[in-house]
């Protein structure tokens, strides 16, 4: 595998004999995962970043991890999409070595200079440990001038911390209404001493008082308490129903004069009872 960087760079330098001349710019590389707090026996992703307008032609890029702390998941490591096709044009075949333990190198080289950066390459570890680091650096850099690059790189590395998911928390100052609580923790991974507040808790209010009674014009207000703290809370009573009163009307008075006359024994024009002829015929509805 390190002859075939070898020649990688090799290739590199000899498309850059027939280009124009560039002049190297700033190089950052750096190093990110997708998590950055985590707990033994999780999975993260690493990611290779390099910046934009780097300038370079070739490079081999070296990322160190501690094996005490991290297994890199074999087969993972895979190029990144911007490393194929740089500028519209097909690169050299970017080669990847994750043979050597605590260690991926990674070549690539192009007859032309690298202006779009981003993720050069990813890889894949299990946290082992916690508390270890990621770091990179160029192992060999040319510029568009065919000179090797030194004095003008950074680069920046990353640490993995402990997400304490072990921890067990002890509630040591109780919330209320009005004040934060807090709770203590020892981490049973990393042995650190952690403190947390937690959230105040909810008023306990009482029954609610009427202040003003509502009317059918005019809107009312009620309010209760809390017990633990004397907040107060009001809120509105809606309007009273508007009360409506039934017309009796002179059809009314006179239908019932006439139910009250005839109870009352009312003899029609030839003597007869009111009352009887009203049950005669009753089924008829003749009753008037």
């Amino acid at each position: 595998m390190k002859k075939a960087l070898s020649i990688l760079l090799v290739i590199a330098i000899f498309c850059l004999c027939f280009i124009p001349s560039f002049s190297a710019n700033t190089v950052t590389l750096s190093v990110s995962a997708d998590k950055t707090s985590v707990n033994v026996g999780d999975t993260i992703t690493v990611y290779v970043k390099i910046s934009d307008n780097s300038k370079l032609s070739a490079f081999i890029i070296a990322l160190n991890y501690d094996t005490d702390y991290f297994q890199y998941v074999e087969g993972s490591a895979t190029v990144g999409s911007q490393m194929i096709i740089v500028n519209g044009k097909m690169v050299s075949i970017p080669i990847l070595d994750d043979s050597n333990k605590g260690k991926i190198d990674f070549a690539w080289a192009y007859a032309d200079v690298l202006n779009s950066g981003g993720t050069v390459f990813t890889a894949k570890f299990k946290v082992t440990k916690i508390g270890g680091n990621f770091s990179i650096y160029l192992d060999v850099a040319t510029d568009g001038d065919n000179n090797k690059v030194t004095s003008s790189i950074s680069t920046k590395g990353l640490t993995i911390a402990c997400a304490h998911g072990g921890a067990k928390w002890v509630e040591t100052k109780a919330p209320t209404c009005t004040a934060k609580g807090e709770k203590k923790a020892t981490c049973s991974t990393c042995g650190k001493e952690l403190t947390e507040s937690i959230s105040t808790v909810a008023h306990t209010f009482d029954e609610w008082v009427v202040v003003t009674p509502a009317t059918e014009s005019e809107l009312g207000l009620k309010e209760h308490t809390c017990a633990a703290c004397g907040a107060k809370e009001n809120a509105e009573i809606p309007l009273l129903e508007t009360t409506t009163t039934e017309t009796t009307t002179q059809l009314d008075v006179e239908t019932t004069t006439k139910a009250e006359n005839i109870g009352n024994g009312e003899k029609d024009d030839n003597g007869n009872s009111r009352l009887i002829e009203c049950v005669i015929s009753f089924v008829a509805g003749a009753c008037v």
